[in-house]
């Protein structure tokens, strides 16, 4: 997902030094800054991860990323940053014994 963000960016930055002026829907424009706001919460992402745990790390940022796109607020709202790093930790952890970064809480 970073790679994209930043492609994108990139290609933004060398369009508007050589001049080209695109006349660019609005929808794609709040796309772009959506898609730049990505990569820093990405970062604090994997920062966190080694200092809270792959699981607690996983399961606050799939809640922040549901807040940050406006998702609906049904059952899958509060189910899917719980379902998400259990469904993982079974299937992963326990079936394919892959070791996940372990911080303080779990």
């Amino acid at each position: 997902m970073m790679v994209p963000c930043v492609l994108l960016f990139i290609n933004g930055l060398s369009s508007a030094r050589a001049g080209i002026k695109h006349p660019l829907p609005d929808y794609q424009i709040r796309a772009s800054l959506t898609a730049l706001a990505i990569v820093p919460m990405m970062f604090v992402y994997l920062f966190l991860t080694d200092i809270l745990g792959f699981y607690v790390t996983t399961s606050l940022f799939i809640f922040i990323f549901m807040l940050y796109f406006k998702a609906k607020k049904s059952i899958s709202f509060y189910l899917f940053p719980i379902a998400v790093p259990l469904i993982v930790y079974v299937i992963i952890g326990r079936i394919l014994h892959f070791p996940f970064p372990e911080g303080l809480f779990f």
